[in-house]
């Protein structure tokens, strides 16, 4: 690899080459991370990720720390060079940034009580979930798991034993399933703080393999809220900011896992978006009407009518309660939509960044 004062060039191959030069300005994230492996010989993996729908990416693997800090910089520096001070809608008087560093035009940090909360939130159950769809997915390891089950039972001297040992197993199960999540969450954001210097968010986080990640605010094409059912229970949300290009890559996001109700406030003053406070505009009430006859008429051709009534019923539940959290905002400067059943997710989108506008109207 070359690094000059307009861009970084790499090639690699053996039997296809490859070569890829990536100038600074279009470089709209930026990771330094010194993985596990390589931290005895005290050597540094840099990712730059550029703009456009394919996301080239250039990776620089075994980089001392100089080295690695000297590129980031380099893309920092051509990055807030190319930015207009008026791209930025910072709400200054709002957001009240803590500047304790004297550095950072904006920051905040996770506590270590607050990172323990994140595997929760992200909700290990999803795996459970996952390895009872595994179990009875055909009928071949449906009947195996059936056999064991009955085989395990007739180990006990009693029924109720064996039900007492399955449903404590169960739990312990879980018990594991949660551990982990917040293990792996405690691994992936232990130390995490976040800062903004001008025109670029950045934060550091982990404890095996710590990550700097770097995230080029000129370069904001949504900004994504979301609170589960359990978050809610917490009173948390996740923020997660996505770059040219949308969601897709999921790898490479740019999230800051939880936050408090204020250091929302404070976060989403910083970026100029309206407060919670906002008035959503519902949408109309027929709405809620969606789906309610084919729920009604698929059931009860399979089965009877009770229970197309009752799916019925059950959806009509569902969409109403949808229908509550669902909404729409505009103003001059973002559009928003609100879903959500008992949690909820915003979308905001910067108007600036609006490509495309699509109305449809069915029969």
């Amino acid at each position: 690899y070359q690094v000059n004062d307009q861009r970084v060039q790499m090639k690699q191959g053996v039997f296809k080459r490859t070569e890829l030069a990536l100038d600074y300005e279009r470089i709209q994230q930026a990771d330094l991370q010194i993985p596990w492996y390589l931290r005895w010989v005290g050597r540094y993996v840099v990712r730059l990720e550029s703009a456009g729908a394919k996301g080239q990416e250039v990776i620089l693997v075994g980089l001392t720390q100089p080295q690695a800090e000297l590129l980031q910089q380099r893309v920092q520096l051509r990055g807030n060079q190319a930015t207009s001070p008026q791209t930025h809608t910072n709400a200054n008087s709002a957001a009240q940034p803590n500047t304790e560093d004297g550095a950072a035009d904006f920051s905040f940090t996770i506590g270590k009580n607050e990172v323990w909360k994140i595997g929760l939130i992200q909700n290990p159950f999803i795996a459970v979930g996952l390895v009872l769809a595994f179990l009875v997915s055909n009928e071949r390891i449906r009947n195996a798991s059936e056999s064991a089950l009955v085989g395990f039972v007739e180990r006990f001297p009693s029924k109720t034993l064996a039900l007492v040992v399955l449903v404590g197993g169960a739990f312990l199960l879980m018990a594991l399933f949660i551990a982990a999540a917040i293990g792996f969450a405690w691994n992936k954001y232990y130390g995490y703080q976040l800062t903004r210097n001008d025109q670029r968010y950045s934060y550091r986080a982990g404890f095996a393999s710590p990550l700097q990640r770097s995230f080029s605010l000129r370069k904001l094409q949504t900004i994504k809220i979301k609170q589960g059912i359990i978050a809610r229970l917490m009173h948390r949300v996740t923020i997660e900011l996505a770059q040219a290009g949308g969601m897709a890559q999921r790898q490479e996001r740019f999230l800051i896992p939880i936050l408090t109700e204020q250091q929302r406030q404070r976060f989403v003053a910083d970026l100029g978006v309206p407060s919670s406070e906002t008035t959503w505009h519902r949408s109309h009430k027929w709405w809620i009407s969606h789906w309610l006859l084919i729920t009604f008429v698929v059931p009860t051709l399979i089965f009877d009518w009770r229970v197309g009534s009752g799916a019925k019923v059950l959806v009509f539940v569902l969409r109403v309660l949808s229908w509550r959290k669902r909404g729409w905002w505009l103003d001059e400067q973002w559009f928003a939509t609100r879903s959500g059943v008992f949690g909820f997710t915003e979308r905001w989108l910067p108007i600036s960044k609006m490509q495309s506008i699509s109305w449809v109207q069915g029969p």
